[in-house]
């Protein structure tokens, strides 16, 4: 049976750890409630349901031909592993989108200006009386 490289793995294995771990975290501060415990619950199901069904692969296929395979084939378990998968990747897309809007950094880029501005206005009050 064929495998993945290792280096794959590794970094799956991550981004599932971190999901959960991180998803976890935004239910216990009631951030994204809803989402968050639905991709807690993902981060751990998918991975098993995964392995279930990669347990049915013949020899020449890695984990991931065979379900690109299935997938195309139609399989009802496929399509569903795949729908996790993007929804895992989609909750990190609306997580990270939610951090940056949190620091608000054009709002302090703004601040900055502003007493840029009035330092430079106060300057030319000054120089020109």
């Amino acid at each position: 049976m064929e495998t993945l490289p290792g280096w794959f793995l590794i970094i799956f294995l991550m981004f599932l750890f971190l999901t959960f771990i991180i998803s976890a975290i935004c239910y216990a501060r009631a951030v994204q409630t809803t989402i968050s415990v639905i991709a807690l619950i993902l981060s751990l199901a998918i991975p098993l349901i995964n392995l279930v069904f990669s347990a049915q692969r013949s020899g020449e296929m890695n984990g991931y031909e065979y379900l690109i395979a299935q997938l195309q084939d139609g399989n009802w378990w496929a399509i569903l592993i795949i729908v996790g998968y993007v929804y895992l990747i989609v909750w990190w897309v609306l997580f990270i989108n939610k951090q940056l809007i949190r620091i608000q950094f054009y709002q302090r880029v703004i601040k900055l200006y502003k007493k840029l501005s009035d330092k430079t206005v106060t300057y030319w009050k000054n120089r020109s009386s």
